[in-house]
Order: structure tokens, then C-alpha cells, then sequence
């Protein structure tokens, strides 16, 4: 069980930007580790949670106190089978739960909005069931190769912005916009390699990967107020990654390590 709180105060340059905050988070995880007499298998179950409280107080264009509470849990399961001596099978599966109530008030420093603020009132939850497999074999004492797959969420969530001109309500006012983004979900593919030679004074690794999106999660530049920029984020309904990874480290006297590393994405 870990527990943290902290105050922070951030002042823009200009000073028109002020934000007080008070943060409390507590995490905590309860693990069991089960290994066979003869280590040919392995079983850890557990959970995981992670509680997050803050309270702010901005003055950002106009005044706004707001809370953010956010709770996350997984659940999860993970086991090792040693198929041969050479050849190792890891399988995983974790349900995985975020809940994030947001509440508070935003405003600008002008009459209608003062009047007329923007209420925030966010509380979804977002879950998933995430299935991981590794499968690993030694090739010789000193060259091991595996394959990965695994899928990933990020929970979704809301940005801010103040619309132009013209989009407010048909009472006048201008406020500001919570356009919401749904969670990323994406599946995560690697073929890799370990080496080493030469009594272990060489070491060269190789990763190719493959990533797969749903609901890509992209930062859109947009402008808050005239010469004033901040970003949003908008939900692609898909995408792709992919590329590889090189490195190689060799110890070359006993007073020189030389090591390089190469990526393409």
C-alpha cells in the first residue's frame, strides 16, 4: 500500500493563467505466487487498484473550482508453462476498469460567461478484458527468439475548448465546448531476439513490432482564443503502427564498452 499527497501552484509567464491544486493518490496490490516443485509452472494471480482525488482551483481566462476522482482496478491472472526445456509458453488475461467522475465550472473573465459559466459533469467508466501470450525458445545456450501479443486500452475522457464566434447559445453566450473521446484499444504484436557471444562480451537484441488501433487517440491543434493554441483530443476510428528495433552492446577491453542502437517507426 503506497499513499501520496502533494500541492502544486502553476503560474503562467503573463499571469493570466493560475492553477491550485491538491492531489491524493493511493494505490495498493495484492499478488500470489505459485511455482511447481520442478518450476515447470507458475501461476500469479493479484489485484491492482489505484484511487486518485483532486481538487483545483483556477483561474484560467475566468475563475473555476473543479474535482477529478478517478479509480482504476484490474484484475488479472498470469501463468508460465515450461514445455520443454528449451521452450517456454507465458498466457495472461486482466480485466481492466477506470471510472473517472469530473465535476467543476469553467469560465472567462467576461460578463456573459460569468454569469453564464460551463458546468463539468463527467462520470463514465471505461473497462476491458486484455489477453497477453508469449512464447519464447532457445535456440542455443546464447540465442533465445519469441513472439508477443497483447492488447492495450487508454480510457477516454474529455478536452476543453472555447468554440468561436457565432457557436454559442441562443442566448448570446459563448461557451466553452467538452467534447468527449472514447477509450483506445489496440493490439500489440512483436517478434524479438537475444543474443550473446563471445563469452557473453557481445550482446545484440532485435525487436520487429506491429501495432493496431481502435480508436486512435490523436492531439488536434486548436485555437482557445485569438493567438491563444491548445490541443483536443479526437478518436481516429483506426490506425497502425510498425517498425523495428536494433541494439548492440560489446565490451571490448576490460576500460571500453561500446554500444549502439538503431529504430525505424
Amino acid at each position: 500500500l503506497t499513499w501520496s499527497t502533494s500541492d502544486l501552484t502553476r503560474i503562467s509567464g503573463n499571469g493570466t493563467f493560475r492553477l491550485d491544486s491538491t492531489t491524493e493518490d493511493i494505490q495498493t496490490e495484492i499478488r500470489l505466487n505459485y511455482r511447481s516443485t520442478d518450476g515447470a509452472f507458475q501461476f500469479t494471480p493479484g489485484v491492482i487498484a489505484r484511487w486518485i482525488d483532486q481538487d483545483f482551483e483556477w483561474d484560467f481566462f475566468g475563475p473555476g473550482p473543479a474535482t477529478d476522482d478517478r479509480l482504476s482496478l484490474g484484475i488479472y491472472g498470469e501463468g508460465l508453462i515450461r514445455i520443454t526445456p528449451k521452450l517456454n509458453v507465458v498466457a495472461g488475461l486482466r480485466y481492466q476498469r477506470e471510472a473517472q467522475d469530473r465535476d467543476g465550472i469553467l469560465a472567462l473573465n467576461t460578463p456573459d460567461t460569468l454569469s453564464n459559466p460551463t458546468t463539468i459533469d463527467f462520470d463514465e467508466s471505461f473497462d476491458a478484458i486484455l489477453p497477453r501470450i508469449s512464447v519464447d525458445y532457445d535456440v542455443t545456450d546464447g540465442v533465445n527468439i519469441g513472439f508477443i501479443a497483447a492488447r492495450g486500452i487508454t480510457p477516454g475522457g474529455f478536452s476543453f475548448v472555447r468554440p468561436a464566434n457565432g457557436e454559442g447559445r441562443s442566448d448570446g453566450v459563448t461557451p466553452f465546448a467538452l467534447p468527449e473521446y472514447d477509450s483506445e484499444t489496440r493490439w500489440v504484436y512483436e517478434a524479438f531476439l537475444r543474443s550473446s557471444f563471445l563469452d557473453n562480451r557481445v550482446e545484440l537484441t532485435a525487436n520487429i513490432f506491429y501495432t493496431d488501433f481502435d480508436g486512435l487517440q490523436l492531439l488536434e491543434r486548436v485555437e482557445f482564443a485569438p493567438d491563444l493554441f491548445g490541443s483536443v483530443v479526437r478518436n481516429a476510428e483506426s490506425g497502425e503502427t510498425y517498425g523495428l528495433e536494433l541494439a548492440l552492446n560489446a565490451n571490448v577491453t576490460s576500460w571500453l564498452d561500446v554500444s549502439g542502437s538503431l529504430g525505424l517507426v
